[in-house]
Parts: structure tokens; sequence; C-alpha cells
């Protein structure tokens, strides 16, 4: 964490002023003693964040040597102007007692019977508000002041002080964070008030707030300050290079955790001149921003992010925190699908609008959702900035400025920018915009150290269940799907990832082939069927398997049906098996559906219907059918197997599968469900009973 406080000694001083200190201390220092019959003051201008107390803290270190007597008074501190006025004397009178070994005490209490004179008035407590240099001062107390003249007392203080050897320098800072009537109060105190001898005030502020505070009455606050400020030195301006030099020193140490095959320099270099640079006006905008990033940093993790969208997302959300938080609700403008919304092992690619999103109906651009959110939430004067570094961490922006430069897309560079943990990348995206990772987000660690325990299948399913009631399964699957060959898995742990995807039937949703199916890929070619036989021996699962064997016969099909052309167009790396190897993996689901029929595991199966209708086109009809009858026989039975019979339900309703039909004689099917008592019977198990009614009665 750095701390945004000012330096106090030259060895801290990263901007070159202490160059601005030594001439700013000699002017100080050699002050004739005309200039000193009165107050004089002296003034340090600069922009909020630009170094002004620092500055002042290196007039003071090259002043200690010579042995002023220094107040630090700072009017920000106090909640009224009479604790202000009350506060800074006491401190001139403290400064002077311990500076002043002789004639302390007496200048001390000189000055402490001044201000409650200048305070009240009068020694008699007539009203709790008095009027002062038009402002209303509130006291709390009476103050027994004798009966002397306000005058005679200030006087009398002007002896004291034009007698000391050195003068007293009163520091004010943070003049500019007051509010216009307190800043009048100050300058008052300052040309007025506190108008002594031998005393030099030391103010920083920002001339142009500070002049628009002091104007009054169509006077322009700039002639008050000429006549206040008797000696002024701007703060210079910054050289950008040292300011951006402390920016890299830092950023250096933050990414070196991340490892040089995470950092790439030039997207950082593309990003840093592409609007990151104009965000760094002052060093203490550095430091907000480095105290961000490292912070945040710690809560998400550095294996969660890409370091440089890292840096590029936190300035959003330091700089342009409206744009950062509307751009989270945005995720389908900004970032790409997660690949395996866009991608299909086997099946056809939808029809796309781009992006592999399905085409727009009636909603605005995101192009326009992107600028009217830039535009409506960017700080003033930073909409330009945010854009240019918005369109450099998301090319799907970019794409919207450049002539669709990403319009040819392809999997393989998604799948890279998912790996590189990109948040232009769907999968990635909602983790950099949460303080830590949250609930619908899959964090890296979780991945890798369910992919590291693979070899023991037992712990991975039991995760893979914990994954899944924390609603994370499909974030893990979709990361798998889109990734696995960038985690370099040995075979073994290959093997042992699909035993595992194929023992959770229930878990993997509609499509349990397509993950194996690259998995399988990832095998080498003269083990893969050795392997894949070794799996599906191992697997108590049935129904995965199964269905994922059937997408290799499938594919045969098509690639044994395919012109030359179309072959090397669609199977760029051939089936994954030749046409006799996935007939053995065919056997082995027949057999594993036939011992589960035989054990009673069969009927309970949600995919009966698909499984039967596999183990008929293994060659093994009779054996099918003799299983039906059986299952036809039972009040348990017969349900199942009228489930079993409908194919699929949609807006056109239920569909009857006609190949499992074809496994029992129709007349004794119908004769049967006749038979069937519905009271009682919950809607969705009438509705199944009347439609295969329907379709017995339609084929009689």
């Amino acid at each position: 964490m750095i701390l945004d406080k000012p330096i106090k000694t030259r060895e801290e001083d990263l901007l070159g002023h202490e160059t601005l200190a030594i001439r700013i201390a000699e002017a100080m220092r050699n002050l004739p003693s005309d200039a000193l019959s009165e107050s004089f003051v002296v003034g340090i201008e600069g922009s909020w964040g630009s170094g002004k107390t620092s500055l002042i803290n290196l007039v003071l270190e090259k002043l200690n040597p010579s042995g002023f007597p220094v107040v630090k008074f700072n009017p920000w501190s106090f909640s009224d102007q009479n604790e202000l006025v009350t506060d800074f004397f006491n401190s001139v009178a403290e400064t002077l007692k311990d500076a002043e070994t002789e004639k302390g005490e007496g200048i001390a209490e000189s000055i402490r019977s001044y201000f409650p004179k200048l305070l009240k008035g009068s020694s008699i407590d007539i009203s709790p508000r008095v009027s002062f240099a038009g402002f209303e001062l509130n006291f709390a107390s009476v103050y027994k002041t004798g009966y002397d003249t306000l005058e005679k007392r200030k006087e009398k203080i002007k002896g004291l002080l034009g007698d000391m050897q050195k003068p007293i320098v009163i520091v004010i800072d943070d003049i500019d964070r007051l509010e216009s009537q307190e800043t009048r109060l100050v300058f008052k105190l300052v040309k007025m008030t506190a108008n002594f001898p031998n005393t030099v005030f030391l103010l920083a502020y920002d001339r142009d707030r500070v002049g628009g505070m002091l104007t009054d009455d169509g006077v322009p606050g700039e002639e008050f300050l000429k006549k206040i400020v008797q000696l002024s030195f701007p703060l210079p301006r910054v050289d950008q290079k040292d300011l951006f030099g402390i920016l890299f020193k830092e950023v250096d140490g933050i990414v070196v955790d991340f490892g040089a095959d995470t950092w790439d320099q030039r997207r950082w270099e593309d990003l840093f001149e592409s609007g990151l640079k104009r965000l760094f006006p002052t060093v203490r905008d550095i430091k907000r921003y480095l105290n961000s990033v490292r912070l945040d940093l710690e809560i998400i993790g550095k294996e969660e992010v890409n370091p440089v969208d890292f840096l590029g997302i936190e300035a959003i959300r330091v700089f342009a925190p409206g744009v950062y938080f509307a751009m989270a609700r945005e995720k389908s403008t900004f970032a790409f699908p997660a690949t395996d919304e866009i991608y299909h092992i086997v099946q056809p690619l939808p029809p796309t609008g781009g992006w592999g999103k399905p085409a727009p109906q009636d909603s605005a651009s995101p192009k326009a959702i992107c600028e009217k959110i830039i535009k409506e939430r960017s700080p003033e004067g930073l909409s330009d900035t945010v854009t240019e570094i918005v369109r450099e961490l998301f090319p799907q922006i970019e794409d919207l400025y450049s002539d669709g430069k990403y319009g040819d897309l392809r999997k393989p560079q998604l799948d890279d920018w998912t790996q590189n943990l990109r948040v232009c990348s769907g999968a990635v995206f909602d983790k950099y915009f949460s303080l830590s990772v949250v609930f619908s987000v899959l964090s890296e660690r979780a991945l890798r150290d369910f992919l590291a325990n693979v070899n023991n299948r037992e712990e991975s399913a039991q995760k893979l269940e914990k994954f899944h009631k924390e609603g994370k399964l499909q974030l893990l699957l979709n990361r798998l799907h889109g990734n696995l060959e960038n985690f370099l898995l040995e075979a073994r742990q290959l093997e042992n990832l699909l035993v595992i995807l194929f023992d959770s039937s229930d878990l993997l949703g509609n499509d349990p082939a397509g993950l194996p199916y690259k998995i399988s890929r990832l095998i080498p070619r003269e083990k893969r069927f050795e392997s894949l036989s070794g799996v599906l021996n191992l697997t108590t699962g049935v129904f995965p398997p199964t269905w994922f064997v059937d997408l290799l016969i499938r594919e045969i099909e098509e690639y044994e049906s395919s012109s030359e052309y179309h072959r090397a167009e669609r199977f760029l790396e051939g089936p994954l098996l030749a046409g006799e190897e996935v007939r053995g993996l065919s056997e082995i689901c027949a057999e594993k559906i036939r011992k589960s029929a035989e054990n009673g595991t069969l009927e309970k199966d949600e995919g009966l219907g698909y499984l039967l209708d596999f183990w008929k086109r293994s060659g093994s009809e009779k054996p099918v059918k003799d299983y039906v009858a059986g299952l036809l026989k039972t009040d348990d039975g017969l349900p199942r197997f009228l489930k079993a019979c409908i194919w699929v339900v949609d807006v056109n309703g239920r569909k009857i599968n006609e190949q499992v039909m074809e496994l029992v004689n129709p007349g004794e099917l119908l004769e049967r469900i006749n038979k069937i008592d519905t009271t009682g019977l919950e809607e969705e198990k009438i509705g199944i009973i009347r439609s295969c009614r329907e379709f017995l009665q339609s084929v009689e």
C-alpha cells in the first residue's frame, strides 16, 4: 500500500522539487528587515494532488538548520470559525513559548490575552454570538481580559515579536479544501488579525479555486490575493517522464509475481498509450490507482486475471466508476460468449448475427450501448480516454470502430483469450467486475485444483458434485471445453477425467458427449482405441458413454458419405476412430446396457428409450424385445416404458419414439394401457398415457 501522504525529506523527492524548495527557503531566510516590519506572506500555488505539502516539507527541511520557529496550522481540521481562530493563536503561542527561552512565556501570555478580546470585543458576555470581520464567531466562555483596548494589546505583541532574533514561520496548508466563508476568514487572519512583525506566513493553495472563493461583490478574488501574498511560487508542472517513472516502477513490482508467460509488454504499452497515461496528471492519482490495484488484486487473486487487462479495468473502476458498473451489466455487449456457446463438435453452427450470438432482435446495437454508457457515465473530460481504453481491452468493441477487424474470428483465438484470462472472454469477464470471485464465477484456482487431483476419481467426483450444488458445474465444463488442451494433461489424467464425466450422467445436461469427444482428441491416436475401451469398461454410467459412442457412429457415417471436398473442409484431422474401432466400442456399450437390464438398473435410467434403441441397433433385437416384454408385465415397468416412448416434448406437443414402439406388440400394449386407472395420477403421466394410446390407435 502506498500511503497518500506528503514526503518529508529530499531523499523521498522523486519529482525534482528540491531545487525550488532551496529557492523558497533562501528567499525566506534573506528577507530584509523592512519586509519583516509586518507579516510577510509567501504562497505556494498548485492544483490538488500536485505536491504542495511535500514542497512545504522540503522548504522547512532547508530552513531547519537556521532555527526558525515553525507553526504548522491546518484550518481544514476545525468545525467552526471560533474553534479555528482559537486554535490558531494557541498554536502560535505554544510555539513561541518553546522557541524563545527568555521572552517566550511573556509573548505566549500576550497572545492568549489578545484573541479572547478579539473574539468577544468586550469583557462582558452580552451575547453568545458577536460579529468580527464580517463573520459571526461563536464562543462558549467568558474571558477576563481587563480594560486594555484591542489595539493596545496588539501593539504589545508587535513589540515583543519585533525583538525576536529570527522570524516565526506559520504554515497554513489545505486552504483550497475550505468553503468560501472559511477561506476568507483565513486570509483576514493573515492580513489583518495576525499581522505581526517578524512573522512569515507560508500558505499552500490552488490559486484558481481560492480566487473563486474570495471573489465578492464583483471584485475578483485574484486581486485580493495580489494584495495579501507578497511572494508566490507556482509549483512547476511535473515532467511526465518522472510521473510515469513512478508508475512504471510500481507496476513492475506488482506484475512480477504473475510470471513472464502472462505479462504481455506490447499489450501494456498499447493500453498505456491508448488513453491510460492521460489519467495520471499528479502523483496523488498514481497513488490512488496503485493502491486500488494492489488491494483488489489481493482479494481476487493473481491466478484469476490477466495482468494487463486487470490494470486497464481497474483504471476504469478508479477514475470512471459509473462506466465500470454499467459495463458489468452489459456483458453481452463487451465480451465474446464462452466458446462452448459457439462451437459444437458434430452439429453445424446455428445462424448468428456475429460473435457467435443470436442476431439481435429490435435492440440497441452494441456500439450504441457502449457509446451511451461512456458518454453518460464518464467524468467530465474523460469520455474519449475511457473509449480508447475500452477499445484496447475489448476486441469486440474495437471491431465496431475498425471495419470488422475481428469479423473472421475463429475458435482458436477465442480459446486463447479464455486461456489467458482476457476480460473480453465471456468465460472470464465477470471476475473483473467484482471485488472477489463471486458466486457466478469459477475461480482459476478451483479449476486447476480439480485437474491436479483428477487421478483420484472418487475425490474428483465429489468435487464435481460440489460444483453442481454451487451452480458452477456448467462454468467448469465451459472452461474445460474451451481450453482443455492448454492444461497439458497426461494420458492417464485424460482417461480418468473421461471416467469421472461418464459416471456423472445426472450432472452433464443435454450434451454429455461434446466434452468427452474433445478430451479423446487429446489422447495420442495410436493409443486412443485402447484408452477409450478401458474407459468404457471402467465407467459405471451407461447413458453418457453410449451417447458418446453414438456420436462417433454418426461421425463415421458422415465421413464415409462425404465427398473429398467436404472431408477436407469438415474433418481436418479425420474421424476420431476408424469404423472398426467404433464398432468395438459399440459392442462394449451394448454389453453395458445388457448388464444394466440384467441387474434391474436400466429401467430406472432417464435415457431408457434411447438405450433400448441403441441396444437394438447393435444387433440384439430379440434380447431387447424379451426385456421389454418382461418390463410391461410389472406395475412399475409399464409407466417407465411408456415414458421412454416419448421422444421429446416441445411447443407442438409430445412426439412418440417410434423406434422404441417397434419393440412391442401394439395391440397388447394398447390393451394394457386401457386398463390403467388414471385416478389421482399427475397430469404429466396422464398426458404420456394419452399420447401413447393415440399413437397405438393410429397404427392398428
